[in-house]
C-alpha cells in the first residue's frame, strides 16, 4: 500500500499513528490491551481514569472558528489541540463504528451510511436498518464482524460506561457498538452530561460521551450558520461543566468522528437516464462520496459522465492504497463499494431518489462523508484535572 493521494486537494486518512483508529489504540493501551493497530506518534499523558468526548460532525476546523468567535471558550483550557483525521468515508457509521470498536472500515465492513449488501441483494440504511427502496426494515446480524473495545476492557476488568442519548437505547447499533460497558442514556438538558460523567466516574474507569446534537444543525443549517454556533455554545456549557466536576488524576479528550463542509449544488442522479444504460444498480454510499456499480465495459463512459460534478477513481485503487484501513477483512467487502468511487466537488453532493419519500426530505445544508480537509480534520483536545 502506498502514501499517495488520490483525488488532489484531498487528505488521505491516517491509520498510521494521526488517525482517530490510533487514538483509541492509546486508550486500549493505557488500560493494558494490546491492539493490532499504532498507537498515536505522539503520546497522551493519561492520568489514572479517562474520558472521551465524542462530539459528532465537530471537524478541527469548525472547533477553531468556533473558539475564535468566542462559542467555545472552555476549549481553551484543554493542555493540547492536536489534529487527527478521520477515516474514509468520513461519516458516522464507519468512524463512529471505528472509535468503539478500535478498527478501520476494512476490518468492521461499515463504509458507508448506506450499502449494497450483496448478502441480502439491496441497498440497505444502516442508520435506520431499512432497505432503501421498500423502507422495510432488515436484520443486520452478519454486520457485526468485529467486538467492541468495551468487551475487551470488560474482560480485563476495566469498567466502561457509555452516555448517550437515550432515545437511542435498545437499537441494534447502540447494542453491538456498547457491548461490554454500562450504558446511561440521557434526555438531553445542559446540566444533564457533567453530572452523568461524575457519576459515572465512581464506579467506571473509561466514560465515553456521545454527542450527536451538533451535527445535526449542522446538517439542517451549515456549519457556518447560526444555528451551529448556538448549539456550539450549548457545547460550551456541557464541556465546562465536565471540566469542573473531573476528579483527579482524570484524562478529558474532546475529539470527534468527523467534520462538514456546506452543500449548495444537488445534483440527483436518478433523473440523468442516460446514465442509466451503465450501471448495474443505483448509486449507493455516501451523498458526497458515492460508490457506483458499473457495467463491465462501461467504465469511461460513466467515469466521463460524473466528472462533470465528481473526480472519479476506482474503488479498487482505493483499496489498493490503504484508504479503507488495509485488506477487506472479508472478501465480500469488496462488493460494497461498487467498481468507482465519485467524489462531489466543491459543495456539491450526488443524490439518488430510491423510494418517493426521499424527494419530501428537504435537501442539508452540510453534509460530510468526502475527503476534503473540512470533512477529514478532527480535533484531539486533552485536558488533565
Amino acid at each position: 500500500m502506498g502514501d499517495m493521494v488520490l483525488i488532489p486537494g484531498t487528505v488521505r486518512p491516517d491509520y498510521a499513528g494521526g488517525g482517530i483508529l490510533n487514538l483509541i489504540s492509546s486508550i486500549q493501551s493505557h488500560f493494558g490491551l494490546k491492539s493490532k493497530h499504532d498507537p498515536l506518534h505522539a503520546p497522551i499523558p493519561f492520568q489514572k481514569k479517562a474520558v472521551l468526548l465524542i462530539v459528532d460532525g465537530l471537524g478541527f476546523e469548525q472547533l477553531e472558528r468556533h473558539r475564535q468567535q468566542g462559542d467555545l471558550g472552555a476549549a481553551d483550557h484543554f493542555q493540547e489541540v492536536r489534529r487527527l483525521t478521520s477515516v474514509f468515508p468520513s461519516t458516522t457509521m464507519a468512524a463512529l463504528t471505528t472509535l468503539h470498536m478500535g478498527a478501520p472500515p476494512a476490518e468492521t465492513g461499515w463504509l458507508s451510511g448506506c450499502l449494497w449488501l450483496q448478502e441480502l441483494g439491496t441497498i440497505v440504511n444502516l442508520i435506520r436498518n431499512k432497505d432503501e427502496f421498500t423502507r422495510q426494515g432488515v436484520d443486520l446480524g452478519f454486520m457485526r464482524k468485529t467486538r467492541s473495545i468495551y468487551s475487551r476492557l470488560d474482560e480485563a476488568r476495566v469498567r466502561s460506561t457509555i452516555i448517550f442519548p437515550e432515545a437511542f437505547e435498545g437499537s441494534f447499533l447502540s447494542n453491538w457498538h456498547h457491548e461490554g460497558s454500562h450504558q446511561q442514556g440521557y434526555a438531553f438538558t445542559p446540566s444533564t452530561i457533567p453530572t452523568l460523567v461524575q457519576n459515572a466516574l465512581q464506579h467506571s474507569d473509561y466514560v465515553v460521551i456521545y454527542y450527536p446534537h451538533y451535527d445535526d444543525m449542522c446538517h439542517r443549517y451549515g456549519p457556518e450558520s447560526q444555528e451551529a454556533r448556538d448549539e456550539a455554545r450549548l457545547l460550551n456549557t456541557i464541556l465546562g461543566g465536565v471540566m469542573h466536576r473531573l476528579p483527579p488524576h482524570t484524562t478529558l479528550m474532546l475529539t470527534a468522528d468527523h467534520g462538514h463542509k456546506t452543500i449548495s449544488g444537488n445534483i440527483w442522479l436518478d433523473g440523468h437516464l442516460d446514465l442509466h444504460p451503465h450501471l448495474l444498480r443505483p448509486v449507493s454510499g455516501d451523498k458526497v462520496s458515492r460508490y457506483v456499480d458499473v457495467k463491465p465495459g462501461h467504465e469511461a463512459e460513466v467515469q466521463a459522465y460524473l466528472s462533470r460534478w465528481a473526480d472519479v477513481v476506482s474503488s479498487h485503487q482505493l483499496w489498493e492504497e490503504g484508504y479503507f484501513g488495509g485488506d477487506p477483512a472479508d472478501l465480500q467487502f469488496l462488493t460494497r463499494t461498487g467498481t468507482l468511487m465519485a467524489h462531489a466537488r466543491d459543495d456539491m453532493e450526488l443524490n439518488w431518489s430510491y423510494h418517493p419519500e426521499v424527494l419530501q426530505i428537504k435537501g442539508w445544508k452540510g453534509n460530510h462523508g468526502g475527503l476534503s480537509s473540512t470533512e477529514m480534520w478532527v480535533p484531539l483536545g486533552i485536558f488533565n484535572s
